[in-house]
């Protein structure tokens, strides 16, 4: 194994192992940072140290990974719905949706009660 060091603060990891994977696939063993930089480890097989300090010098940092998308997107409608349904609001319709809507509410409480949200 060999460390390449790159002096570079401001990293995404997730995005940085993606991208870095993409050009040396398995030679990529694992990214590290701390207060000097952001350290590549490497196969032994790995001689381009050229395109790693590319990668991790055009990284950008505020990118988001899909797995952060979809955990942001996650974050934002759990914030968006901060109140329980209410199964007043269906009385007027028919009886299966309000059997659906008191399935639904009971799906919300037990996953408030899951997360501990109030």
């Amino acid at each position: 194994m060999r460390n390449i060091q790159i002096n570079r603060q401001q990293i995404n990891i997730e995005t940085l192992d993606q991208a870095l994977r993409e050009i040396i696939g398995d030679e990529l063993i694992g990214i590290s940072a701390n207060s000097d930089g952001v350290i590549v480890h490497v196969k032994n097989t790995v001689t381009n140290d050229a395109d790693v300090r590319r990668i991790v010098q055009e990284h950008n940092a505020s990118e988001l990974s899909v797995r952060q998308q979809r955990k942001a997107s996650v974050e934002t409608a759990r914030a968006e719905q901060n109140d329980v349904l209410q199964l007043a609001d269906f009385d007027a319709d028919t009886a299966s949706v309000q059997a659906l809507a008191r399935k639904v509410r009971w799906l919300e409480l037990e996953l408030r009660e899951l997360r501990g949200i109030e």
